[in-house]
């Protein structure tokens, strides 16, 4: 009785070890599907890069600028 216990012991640590193995490369995987995600993001349709802040957000002015238009009534849509 008592080897059985230390078979059904020794199968759950088997089990717990590939349990992590397999969180690993998940993580893994979320970590570079993250990165490249965030590289994509960090680019602008000509395939300049934004390397600062201030060029990302200057982005982002300029894409709901041409959505919406601004204060002056430049740009927008026109429907």
């Amino acid at each position: 009785m008592g080897s059985s216990l230390l078979v059904e012991f020794l199968h759950n640590i088997d089990d717990v070890e590939r349990g992590k193995k397999k969180v690993k490369a998940i993580v893994q995987n979320l970590k570079s599907k993250k990165k490249d995600l965030v590289d994509r993001a960090a680019r602008v349709d000509e395939g300049r890069k934004l390397d600062s802040f201030d060029d990302m957000a200057q982005e982002f002015i300029n894409l709901f600028t041409k959505l919406i238009g601004s204060e002056d009534g430049e740009g927008g849509f026109k429907g």
